[in-house]
């Protein structure tokens, strides 16, 4: 009887899933272009979970730079990587925990270049090959240091062959000599190349040496590009030194940067004798700028009591910024010790001639509130929640500063408030949008550097649509629409009546009103797939869809996705016009919303059309790397 039921119970009992072989994943790392090997290449394999997406180029190299984050901090808390991780996913629109650090296994390359991981269960797998002087494929054109695969290992099969492809890392070398002739030891030889923020070209330092003492300097390992070499000049510092007199300097011995030569630097050349000498600026080459300011917002000190009304720091914001200005440009300090400016003196020193807006600045503390939840003072009854804390914000004063031939005296300046900006937004037509998602971001448009817009965070929208914002500093702004469904877009911006989707709006000292943010629920889709020379699949291509020239200072009325492993991208919430569709193997991050880079590719593009929530589908030919294919 007893056998009888275990026979029926083993008749009954679900069967077993068979238990799946180990496999082994192999591959090899090799130069780009070729079948050479790469001996000694860390390889790492990381296990994704059972629904991480694959990852573009872009979202790699994060993930990289986030596990040597994770990994050379060994006490950096959880829940700062976890916010990390999940500002890096928001930011490349990628679902959430597709960032998170797996399992990993590290091996190195042999002589072959051949790596191997033997014994790993089937699944999803990023493999990801780095080392020092070797770069993959560009990110927003600039090399990566690592290059990455994603294979799915399935049960019983043979795992896929995963090959990796590198390029050496170039050097540039050479002499410099001062004004007088001789070797300048000492000083800092950059090499840049040329990024764009919101389409304006600058000259971002790659990779920076010093000079020996007979003046020579050796630049190792730089990644594939085009370069323009030069001198950075010294720190501006109270006490005056020989090199305030230098004039910055590139190669090959010229001090306007469009007059610099460009350096070439492919899969593992070496460029010697790039050999200059530094030129001298005019007599007398810096000036002072003196007045006085106060600070009738300042705190007392929250150890002393002491309560300091003078100002410490500057900024010198060009007014016309160059290829060599940054977006934000650098602080500055008053060289007067604060015991030598009772009334307010401030003294900036070894200011070179130009335009600017000299602004200053107080950064408001944040008291944290009370913990929610907790007894109101003398009674046992739980308070209610509290009023968040207020957000950290600059308060400043700016005024014009021409520096010519002199020092400019007398300049007057005093910390103030901001202004508070009320708003609405609204949806059009039907569709529901959940409007307290929403968040709206400011930026600079004007010479107050944009951190100053950006650190008032990400305006809450209340389920009403409304917002307001206080204590916005005196400057042109634009807003930044974020938190909308992949489907909506916006259809306009406007204050009190007129369109300011594609300008800015002033914040002055009197209150700003009317603005109202337009939301469309339904945008077009356009989607499609991209084919390289050979009319093959080109993946992690970049696809970016321009709007007619009279909207490309609008950095809301692109759109930019990268081609998925097939090849295949998808744009959602496209506003109905006319737009021009490219596809590029690598690009500078926004250099799409400079004209003159634009003007290069023009017959390379799609043109189409939107409407309204239609469909349709545009296959495109990629444009090549020109740059890393010469």
């Amino acid at each position: 009887m007893m056998a009888h039921l275990l026979t029926v119970l083993l008749l009954l009992a679900p069967p077993q899933a068979p238990a799946q072989k180990p496999v082994s994943i192999e591959g090899r790392v090799l130069r780009t272009g070729t079948t050479d090997p790469i001996p000694n290449v860390p390889v790492t394999l990381v296990k994704s979970g059972a629904n991480s997406p694959n990852l573009t180029a872009a979202a790699a190299a994060t993930l990289e730079s986030l596990q040597r984050l994770v990994s050379d901090n060994p006490g950096l808390a959880q829940s700062t990587i976890d916010s990390l991780i999940s500002s890096q996913e928001q930011a490349l629109g990628l679902p959430a925990g597709s960032l998170q650090p797996g399992a990993q296994n590290t091996a190195l390359t042999d002589a072959a270049g051949h790596f191997s991981f033997a014994n790993q269960a089937p699944g999803k797998f990023n493999i990801r090959a780095t080392r020092e002087g070797f770069f993959g494929p560009s990110v927003n054109g600039s090399p990566s240091t690592s290059v990455s695969v994603t294979i799915t290992v399935e049960a019983d099969k043979p795992a896929p062959p995963a090959d990796l492809y590198m390029v050496k890392g170039g050097v540039i070398s050479g002499r410099v000599r001062d004004p007088n002739g001789q070797p300048a030891s000492g000083i800092t030889i950059a090499a840049h190349r040329v990024t764009f923020a919101n389409g304006r070209p600058q000259w971002t330092v790659q990779l920076s040496k010093p000079t020996d003492d007979r003046g020579e300097y050796r630049i190792f390992w730089i990644g594939p590009g085009d370069y323009y070499v030069g001198t950075t000049p010294r720190t501006i510092t109270t006490v005056p030194g020989l090199q305030d007199s230098w004039a910055r300097t590139f190669f090959p011995g010229v001090t306007d940067p469009a007059s610099a030569s460009v350096i070439q630097i492919r899969d593992g050349s070496e460029v010697p004798s790039i050999d200059f000498t530094i030129q001298s600026l005019a007599t007398p080459s810096v000036f002072k700028i003196t007045g006085r300011g106060s600070n009738p917002l300042a705190v007392p000190n929250a150890t002393t009591g002491a309560l300091d009304r003078t100002l410490s720091n500057f900024i010198l914001s060009p007014r016309e910024p160059g290829i060599l200005d940054s977006v934000n440009p650098p602080s500055v300090q008053n060289a007067l010790s604060s015991n030598a400016r009772p009334n307010g003196e401030f003294e900036i020193r070894n200011v070179r001639p130009g335009s600017y807006d000299l602004i200053t600045y107080f950064i408001t503390p944040v008291t944290p509130g009370p913990a929610p939840g907790a007894a109101a003072p003398g009674t046992t009854t739980p308070a209610a929640p509290p009023v968040p804390p207020p957000v950290r914000r600059y308060y400043i004063d700016r005024v014009r500063v021409d520096v010519r031939n002199s020092d400019v005296e007398g300049i007057q300046l005093e910390v103030r408030k901001g202004t508070e900006v009320k708003g609405r937004v609204v949806v059009q037509g039907s569709g529901s949008i959940q409007l307290d998602k929403i968040r709206l971001i400011f930026h600079s448009q004007d010479t107050i550097p944009d951190a100053f817009a950006s650190i008032m965070g990400a305006v809450v929208v209340d389920a009403s649509g409304e917002f307001t914002i206080p204590d916005v500093p005196a400057a042109r702004l634009s807003l930044q629409v974020t938190g909308l469904p992949e489907n909506a877009y916006v259809v306009d911006i406007l204050q009190n009546g007129a369109s300011i989707f594609d300008s800015a709006f002033t914040v002055g000292s009197e209150p700003v009103t009317g603005l109202r943010v337009e939301i469309g629920a339904s945008g077009g889709i356009i989607e499609g797939t991209v084919e390289n020379g050979d009319h093959k699949a080109a993946a992690n291509a970049t696809v970016v869809l321009v709007p007619p020239a009279d909207h490309r200072a609008n950095p809301m009325m692109y759109k930019t996705v990268q081609t998925d492993p097939s090849g295949h991208y998808s744009m959602k919430g496209v506003p109905p016009g006319q737009y021009t569709l490219f596809a590029w193997e690598n690009v500078p991050s926004t250099a799409w919303m400079n004209s003159d880079f634009l003007a290069k590719y023009q017959n390379r593009g799609r043109a189409v059309v939107a409407t309204g929530d239609a469909s349709q589908s545009i296959q495109l030919n990629l444009i090549p790397d020109e740059i890393n294919r010469r």
